[in-house]
């Protein structure tokens, strides 16, 4: 089955068994952005899909990895995301995804991480992340306005959608020489 331009938007994501946000099994161009997951053993997930964005999210009490891209999993950009109290940031065991931007605060062990040569080869661009590891300041989150309280957004496959260009950001820039 393909599934493409689903939005996964301003929900709640709490306390499921496995996945909290999935992108699974030929997922194309579809969006996660302004979530909130928390207290969720595996919180995003992206499996074997292509050409996703990943962005604006928060990640918070999880003792796995905040964001995993696993599997066969090209073209997705991942950004702009916080992922604070988890045992490790973002995990990328596939090649050529995009990873910029990104704010880890209070991860334990693995920040950011792979990029497997055995899934096809390639780069996974990594910049700009801020993986510092800053303690928490208050105990307040950024929870997105007015949230759906469910478990998983959704979309439909065959209705119109915009990104707001997610899809085609504004890329990092890169000095020196080419």
């Amino acid at each position: 089955m393909n599934c493409y331009n689903i939005r996964f938007e301003k929900n709640i994501v709490y306390n499921n068994h496995g996945g909290g946000i999935v992108f699974s099994r030929n997922t194309t161009h579809s969006v996660a952005r302004n979530n909130y997951v928390h207290d969720q053993t595996i919180p995003i997930q992206i499996a074997a899909s292509y050409n996703n964005a990943v962005y604006n999210n928060t990640i918070s009490n999880t003792n796995t990895t905040g964001i995993s891209i696993i599997g066969d999993s090209s073209g997705n950009k991942i950004f702009n995301n916080t992922i604070m109290n988890a045992q490790g940031g973002i995990n990328n065991t596939a090649a050529n995804n995009m990873i910029y931007a990104n704010k880890l605060i209070n991860v334990k062990s693995l920040g950011i991480a792979g990029g497997s040569s055995s899934s096809g080869g390639g780069a996974n661009p990594v910049s700009s992340n801020n993986t510092n590891n800053i303690p928490m300041q208050t105990n307040g989150f950024n929870q997105p306005a007015s949230p759906n309280n469910i478990n998983q957004g959704g979309g439909n496959s065959n209705g119109s959608f915009s990104d707001g260009g997610a899809l085609n950001p504004q890329q990092p820039q890169q000095s020196g020489p080419n």
